[in-house]
């Protein structure tokens, strides 16, 4: 039995995740092939942090994060990787770490300056914006149009790629000037391709191409 970790994914550092890519390489003979992902994700962290370093940043929340289901708005998450490597500012970080429900009087109270939402509750939170709208248009996020969708990593398994990928597009909105030269769906394809392999890819589209005809 082989037994591996994605770690907390705190950073995008975390020593757990490169320990069990390194110790794939040894079993699948990819040694080298590991050690590139090591160093790419590692790239990642450094630019993110770069970035993002020596601003202030606005007052963030993230809700629709998935817990042994989906869940609306009042779903969050403290410590959030992407906002942990972009330095900005989590609300719900005064809540300790990992997964936490709040009620929503909580979310009026914090007022955060950017709310995103994970899609795969997208349609939960829309239905219930729809029942409790004067609600949600107390806050200022909503006001104000500062409210995202972002693509959700995180379902039965952790998908590295995508995270990385919201955390550039996340960064974008909280910091435009820092992150210009960034397209975010460019970023989502470039790591889908480097995480996967450039041969996988073209058998994808080729099974692509087959299912349209």
């Amino acid at each position: 039995m082989i037994v591996l970790s994605y770690g907390d994914l705190g950073t995008f550092d975390d020593e757990e995740l490169f320990d069990s890519i390194e110790l794939l390489g040894k079993i699948l003979g990819k040694e080298e092939r590991a050690r590139e992902v090591i160093e790419f994700i590692k790239q990642i962290q450094e630019d993110l942090s770069r970035r993002t370093e020596n601003i202030e940043s606005p007052t963030v929340y993230v809700g629709g994060i998935g817990y042994k289901g989906v869940h609306g708005i009042e779903s969050t998450m403290a410590h959030y990787p992407p906002f942990v490597a972009l330095h900005a500012r989590n609300v719900a970080d005064e809540l300790g770490e990992g997964h936490r429900f709040i009620d929503l009087e909580k979310l009026l109270e914090w007022n955060p300056e950017y709310i995103f939402v994970d899609e795969n509750a997208l349609s939960m939170v829309l239905e219930d914006y729809r029942k409790r709208r004067e609600f949600y248009e107390l806050l200022d996020a909503v006001k104000e149009k500062k409210v995202f969708g972002i693509l959700p990593y995180n379902y039965h398994t952790t998908n590295i790629g995508t995270a990385l990928a919201d955390a550039y597009f996340i960064g974008k909105i909280l910091y435009p000037k820092r992150f210009e030269d960034i397209d975010p769906e460019k970023k989502q394809t470039k790591y889908t391709n480097f995480s996967l392999g450039r041969r996988y890819m073209r058998r994808w589209q080729n099974s692509s191409e087959d299912l349209e005809e």
